[in-house]
């Protein structure tokens, strides 16, 4: 039985039989589900916000829907059931469910705090997995072009390379600098060459491929990975690299508008 968070009716929470066992004055819109078609079509069409789930279910086990959810970090899954064993509980948690409840201990208190308890460890879940993301994020890249950093560009540089060694796959690294990038800031300012930098590293994201890794190596120096590429691809991409940035229009702060070129 799937539950979806909304403002329009109570939850109530059925056993296999349809008959209301429970209730809470908490609005949400009740998805009932018990077929391996009407569970897959209600997970598909997402926003839902709690899945309550029955250890028995027809066709496929509790178990086995709890893993398919928690694999695809569709919503905090609270199980029931009607044996009460902790056997059972241990293994659901174990398996990911973030709730649990014996269905002889179903009352409205009960599964008011159940379901509380589950919503705010799911939160507690995401934002700690947000945290990390964040972290891993401002461990491996610029924050200024949104480009890996040296560290993690040169890492993934050394992974590809031993990944195309050992596949003997092709592999081409292509290396730019922008040219005389110390006389934008002497005539410009930092402020112009921040921009600058900015700019070329959303021109460049936007030209190179979803399997493509670029970086920079250094203040005006860039790293751009191609997986899988030999050399004459690699001088397209290059060439377009070269005259995207070419063409683009950078601004000073008084409003002085220049381009730039890399090499």
């Amino acid at each position: 039985m799937l539950e979806a968070k909304s403002e329009f009716t109570k939850l109530s929470v059925l056993d296999q039989s349809g008959i209301v066992v429970a209730s809470t004055d908490r609005e949400i819109v009740l998805l009932e589900a018990g077929q391996i078609a009407e569970i897959q079509d209600a997970l598909d069409k997402g926003r839902v916000d709690l899945v309550s789930m029955d250890i028995q279910m027809p066709e496929k086990s509790g178990m086995e829907w709890l893993a398919e959810i928690v694999e695809k970090k569709t919503a905090p899954v609270v199980m029931l059931t009607g044996s009460g064993s902790e056997e059972i509980a241990v293994q659901s948690i174990q398996e990911g469910a973030v709730g649990y409840l014996p269905k002889g201990n179903l009352s409205k208190e009960n599964l008011r705090s159940t379901i509380d308890a589950a919503l705010e460890k799911w939160r507690r879940m995401q934002q700690g997995k947000a945290d990390q993301e964040e972290l891993e994020r401002l461990a491996n890249f610029d924050s200024l072009t949104g480009l890996y950093n040296r560290r993690a560009i040169l890492r993934r540089l050394e992974d590809q390379i031993k990944h195309a060694s050992r596949y003997e796959e092709e592999l081409s690294v292509i290396m730019l600098d922008i040219d005389h990038f110390k006389k934008v800031n002497d005539h410009y300012g930092h402020l112009a060459g921040d921009d600058v930098l900015e700019k070329v590293g959303t021109v460049v994201r936007q030209v190179i491929r979803d399997t493509d890794r670029a970086g920079c190596c250094g203040g005006e120096e860039f790293i751009i990975i191609l997986p899988k590429t030999d050399l004459p691809t690699a001088l397209y991409v290059a060439e377009r690299v070269r005259e995207a940035i070419e063409a683009a229009e950078m601004k000073a702060p008084e409003g002085d508008v220049f381009t730039i070129t890399v090499s």
